[in-house]
């Protein structure tokens, strides 16, 4: 099975301006994957776009994420997808079992709400592990 993992470069002055795209090629047979997102969700996220508005690290967040789903094959039995949003408080946005196909899973994606805030890495982490998220 292919994948690909991406990351962020960023150029002289610190801002990110390019996505560069990495093949990686795994071989999973007969395996399930259960995929927790854990998006930082506090103040610091919006508190650092440049000021002349060319770009939202937010929308750059979520158009990650939404690009990291897309190399998965999406299903019951396959990729089940979750997400936690943690700021001052973590929030489990969806459970693995709430949508069972790339589009269902794109579309909760696209409705997660920018909050702003504290970052609680404790309380994330916490949410994450949850056991009514895996049932």
């Amino acid at each position: 099975m292919r994948k690909e993992m991406q990351a962020w470069q960023e150029n002289r002055q610190g801002n990110v301006d390019v996505m560069n795209v990495y093949d990686v090629s795994v071989s999973i047979s007969d395996c399930a994957l259960d995929l927790v997102f854990v998006i930082d969700n506090s103040g610091s996220i919006r508190d650092t776009n440049p000021e002349d508005g060319s770009y939202d690290n937010w929308q750059l967040l979520i158009n990650f994420i939404k690009s990291a789903i897309t190399k998965f094959l999406i299903g019951p039995k396959d990729t089940r997808v979750s997400i936690v949003l943690f700021s001052t408080e973590a929030t489990l946005e969806f459970t693995l079992n709430q949508a069972e196909t790339e589009a269902e899973v794109l579309a909760l994606v696209d409705g997660l709400p920018y909050i702003g805030g504290w970052t609680n890495t404790a309380d994330a982490l916490k949410v994450a592990a949850e056991r009514e998220q895996f049932c």
